[in-house]
């Protein structure tokens, strides 16, 4: 599996890598009469309608937290879905909000659907990573995809580090979720 590792230790048997860290970004469609502002504070955001995460997922908690600690509720005014397309075509058609990783707004943005407020989402998000089941030997396709999504994940960190001006730093990294110990990429078998 590929996608956002959970804060939890993955179950007994399996394993996980982490490739990268994604950050999020909060959306609004290009004529929202928040996408011109300079400066923002989540009070701000209070009287539109979102898009949220679904309960369970990942993204949820955080933004769970981020209206709380903003001295928030959260909207009653909102749809849920994980779906970027959805997110995006809802967005740009609405005054709504949304929560979307970072990547993907930047894209969205490029294609001139949404922009990215100027409000920090400070909530760390679980990073992007690959899980597998370390009681079956990974196939020679499943190990070479293991390989790409590594180069893919060194590729991003060094757009990263150019685009800020600091040293790439690839963190890929993985760990036994039951023993707690970095583990190298599985041999061939």
């Amino acid at each position: 599996l590929i996608g956002r590792l959970p804060a939890q230790h993955a179950a007994r048997g399996l394993q996980e890598k982490i490739l990268f860290s994604q950050p999020v970004s909060i959306v609004a469609n290009r004529r929202h009469p928040l996408a011109r502002k300079r400066s923002l504070a989540w009070a701000d955001l209070r009287f539109f309608p979102w898009v949220l995460p679904p309960v369970g997922t990942l993204l949820r908690d955080p933004v769970e937290q981020a209206f709380e600690e903003n001295g928030l509720a959260l909207p009653a005014n909102a749809v849920e879905t994980i779906s970027a397309s959805v997110i995006a075509r809802y967005v740009q058609l609405s005054d709504a909000l949304a929560v979307m990783a970072s990547d993907v707004a930047n894209y969205y943005a490029d294609l001139g659907v949404m922009t990215t407020l100027a409000l920090e989402f400070s909530r760390q998000v679980p990073p992007i990573g690959i899980v597998w089941n370390n009681e079956r030997p990974l196939s020679p396709s499943a190990r070479e995809m293991m390989r790409c999504l590594e180069e893919v994940a060194a590729q991003i960190a060094s757009s990263r580090a150019q685009a800020t001006g600091r040293s790439p730093r690839t963190r890929v990294t993985s760990h036994s979720s039951h023993a707690g110990r970095r583990m190298p990429m599985p041999a061939a078998t």
